[in-house]
């Protein structure tokens, strides 16, 4: 964990392999202002464009026929031939690991609900399904500064910062998003000022302010296949008094997808990037 004794709060991710895997890592406290920002979830999913299945025991790793399970046998998941090998795997807060598998529905560590209670220490993703169609996001939780006593020293305007930069892997795809949600002062059901105590209210996160951008968009065939240096500066509130209680944001890639659309294993992919939030006018 960093520490940042300036009102500012950066993460850096990676994502860099030959089988497209990639790492989120970290988390950024402000001791003085009481910010906090962290990995609190991934999900993943992956699109089926062909009928073929791959049948397998999910105690045992073996192929199974779900016809056939017997009461001691393990249980036995299908999977389309497009998310086998796609994966996430996240180490928590106590260093415990866990796994979550593509299916045709999104799969995620931490229920919508309770996202500020899933702390990340690592992400990993793991892309080594034959066939292209993977979706896959990363949130990150914001927690807002305090008000300070007197002359309330938190007012003022906060902003996003996003960087991305990638190579070779744009061939397979399709899009990549950012969007972030946040539960304002002063509006909704919990307005007040964040405590240290303070629960977020997801009614007031998704209703207070919500934006999307697109960061990169495949068009066709003769789209670039590297994404260039991109940064994305985004304004969390619009008034100094509606400072952010709250902020959720997530990362969001699609790949294109495709029965003909081939995964290529030998390609070079390298991407990085970082996300800051920071009180504007600081350093």
């Amino acid at each position: 964990m960093k520490n940042f004794m300036v009102p500012l709060l950066l993460l850096l991710f990676s994502l860099t392999a030959g089988a497209s895997t990639g790492s989120i890592m970290g988390s950024s406290v402000n001791p003085v202002t009481g910010e906090e920002l962290y990995a609190c979830n991934a999900k993943i999913r992956s699109l089926a464009s062909s009928a073929e299945q791959i049948c397998l025991n999910l105690g045992t790793g073996e192929s199974c026929d779900p016809t056939r399970v017997g009461p001691t046998d393990g249980p036995c998941q299908c999977y389309s031939k497009e998310m086998i090998g796609n994966q996430i795997v996240a180490t928590r807060s106590d260093g415990a690991a866990q796994a979550i598998h593509s299916t045709s529905q999104w799969k995620q560590f931490v229920d919508d609900g309770n996202l500020f209670n899933g702390k990340l220490n690592s992400l990993e993703v793991q892309l080594g399904s034959e066939i292209l169609g993977a979706e896959y996001g990363f949130t990150y939780c914001y927690k807002g500064p305090f008000a300070t006593s007197g002359n309330d020293q938190s007012l003022g305007s906060y902003g996003l910062d996003f960087t991305l930069q990638g190579s070779a892997y744009a061939v397979a795809l399709d899009s990549v998003e950012i969007k972030y949600a946040c539960d304002l002062r002063y509006r909704g059901q919990n307005g007040s000022p964040r405590q240290p105590n303070s629960s977020p209210n997801y009614g007031d996160l998704y209703s207070d302010f919500v934006r999307t951008e697109t960061i990169y968009k495949r068009v066709d065939e003769r789209s670039p296949k590297e994404i260039g240096y991109q940064k994305i500066k985004m304004l969390l509130n619009q008034a100094a008094h509606e400072v952010p209680r709250f902020c959720v944001v997530e990362v969001r890639f699609k790949e294109r997808s495709g029965k003909d659309l081939k995964r290529d294993a030998l390609a070079t992919t390298s991407f990085n990037g970082s996300l800051a939030i920071k009180k504007q006018g600081s350093m």
